[in-house]
């Protein structure tokens, strides 16, 4: 299936560079310091709901240009890092080599394409709880985990819609690739903001009214923000997610952004409600909720 490598292996970049690297042999990972050195040592092991316990081997380098040109480019790191990344890897990208951006937010695929000048990009999102441990090992919690691919290079698309398929991701091709990112932003705008807020987990939202007011407000707002921008959605996707959430998902899951303002670390909420709040202003949309999350939060994350 020609060379992989997979930048940003956290969460969701381990799940996916575990078991690319399980059924493929030509796959390079790029981490630095401590992880690396854990990668380099100990392999990179998954405990995943959907498919056990196991460690791989894969290739391990510091810098993307270690690894040379490559077929396809996963990059898994956080918005902030995006375009430092995008650079990175310009050396290792060919004339079709594609580009698979993903991560949160709804804008990447654009980035990428204002940035680099060779190569196909593939826009993606993926629904998953996953995160990394203290020894850099991997962790899928519950029975869902699956990628949306999308964009107007149709063949390419498919390409890397198989390469999951066949390493056991699931994998499914979206002809309106816009939506499914606003689908899952919308939801990612209310989950991370109040989890982190708050600190709780998916049980401590469930058993307060307060907050799963809240959480519905914050699944509202956001909503009426991409139907301002011009995204046709689900007419019933607020109570969709607000079920989906509160009720399918562990009880006992949080997000990415609680635990890296709890932890100090650099952290996406300008991705999460910050972006949210500025395209509410280009459009005239209210947003009382957000905006007072987001400055909350921006307190906490000083």
């Amino acid at each position: 299936m020609g060379r992989i490598m997979v930048i940003g292996i956290g969460g969701v970049g381990g799940y996916m560079a575990s078991l690319l690297s399980k059924h493929y042999q030509d796959v390079t990972l790029v981490a630095r310091g401590e992880r690396y050195e854990s990668l380099k040592q100990n392999g990179l092991s998954l405990s995943s709901d959907l498919h056990g316990d196991f460690t791989t081997h894969p290739n391990v380098v510091d810098e993307p240009l270690k690894a040379g040109k490559q077929d396809y480019i996963f990059i898994c790191v956080k918005n902030y890092s995006l375009r430092e990344v995008l650079e990175q890897i310009k050396p290792c990208i060919k004339d079709d080599t594609i580009i698979i951006p993903v991560l949160n937010g709804v804008n990447h695929g654009e980035i990428c394409e204002e940035v680099l000048d060779k190569g196909y990009v593939v826009n993606s999102l993926i629904y998953i709880v996953s995160f990394f441990k203290e020894d850099y090992s991997i962790v899928q919690q519950g029975e869902t985990a699956y990628l949306y691919v999308g964009g107007k290079h149709e063949e390419k698309n498919q390409r890397v819609c198989d390469l999951m398929n066949e390493a056991s991701i699931d994998c499914a091709l979206s002809d309106y690739i816009e939506r499914e990112l606003w689908t899952k932003y919308i939801l990612n705008c209310a989950y991370n903001t109040l989890t982190a807020y708050y600190n709780c987990t998916n049980i401590e939202i469930k058993v307060s009214k307060i907050r799963c007011h809240e959480y519905k407000e914050l699944l509202k707002e956001a909503y009426n923000v991409a139907l301002a921008k011009g995204i046709i959605l689900d007419e019933n996707l607020v109570e969709k997610h607000y079920n989906e959430i509160l009720y399918n998902q562990p009880e006992n899951a949080t997000s990415s952004l609680s635990r890296d303002i709890q932890k100090h670390r650099r952290n996406e909420l300008e991705t999460f409600s910050g972006y949210l709040v500025e395209e509410a202003k280009k459009y005239g949309v209210s947003v009382p909720q957000t905006t007072f999350f987001h400055l909350e939060l921006k307190r906490k994350s000083i």
